[in-house]
């Protein structure tokens, strides 16, 4: 049996993942660990990925209890790890995507905005997830992440190195959290016009407007994005109280999975009884 996959959380947003049936990604530059926006060199990539960070720890975290619930009275939310819900793309007429050749957990609508452009990564699953790997100096793994070539006539050509490897490495500081992440790539987007896509003059200039956009260090304008869960991974949910939770956060967990999951589990803590907010 596949291992489950865990996060550390709050009842609101364990109640918002349940009603809405979806898992939030943050931009990286806007995460706890500030130096993860430090790291890309000359051109800062982390205003384009966007994570939902996990454990892959089995055991509970005292660290993460304390950093990530509200007083250790929140949750630990498990789910199985392929908990997205792949769809066939159902693109627009004209597209470059046929109906059904491809499978993706964000619908085709929602790719291409005036807002965002999301790079499909996520049709190849080994890119789109990743486990964590901590070393001493995770710059000198992207320092030359983008090479920028000038031509002589004035454009310009950007390549991103290993993009299935960004928001891969993180400083061995950080090693207890044993992190496993999903990773979006989003880009600023272009204003599309009344032909869509599809329009001629927006595949001339859209190119252009991401790179200089990356070149300057623009973000897309989104701090965050939501992606659906599969409803069978959200009846199956294992939710573990926090070790100092009380009756009352017991009764709401209950009721949450009552009234949104079909196999839904909740569990004391391990380390109930055996820890305390120390008195100073």
């Amino acid at each position: 049996m596949e291992k489950l996959i865990h996060h550390y959380t709050t009842l609101n947003t364990l109640a918002l993942i349940l009603r809405t049936k979806k898992i939030r990604f943050n931009r990286l530059d806007r995460v706890d660990d500030v130096t993860e926006s430090m790291i890309y060199g000359e051109y800062d990539l982390s205003k384009y990925l966007f994570v939902s960070c996990w454990t892959s720890e089995q055991n509970e975290s005292i660290p993460q209890w304390h950093m990530y619930t509200e007083g250790m009275k929140g949750v630990r939310i498990s789910f199985n790890k392929d908990m997205f819900n792949y769809k066939p793309l159902n693109p627009i007429k004209e597209s470059f995507v046929k109906e059904g050749d491809v499978l993706s957990p964000i619908p085709f609508e929602s790719l291409f905005t005036d807002d965002y452009i999301i790079i499909p990564n996520f049709t190849n699953k080994n890119n789109f997830e990743r486990k964590v790997e901590y070393v001493d100096n995770p710059y000198v793994y992207y320092k030359d992440a983008v090479d920028l070539r000038r031509n002589p006539d004035g454009t310009s050509n950007i390549q991103i190195k290993e993009v299935q490897k960004l928001a891969m490495y993180k400083n061995e500081e950080w090693s207890f959290q044993k992190e496993f992440r999903f990773v979006l790539f989003i880009l600023p987007g272009y204003p599309i016009p009344e032909g869509g896509i599809s329009d001629e003059k927006y595949n001339s200039e859209m190119p252009s407007f991401v790179l200089k956009s990356i070149i300057n260090g623009v973000a897309p304008k989104i701090d965050y994005f939501d992606v659906e869960l599969k409803q069978e991974v959200l009846d199956n949910i294992e939710v573990t109280l926090g070790p100092l939770h009380n009756c009352g956060d017991k009764i709401i967990v209950e009721s949450l999975l009552e009234k949104y999951t079909k196999n839904g589990k909740v569990s004391e803590s391990k380390l109930t009884g055996n820890i305390r907010i120390p008195k100073r």
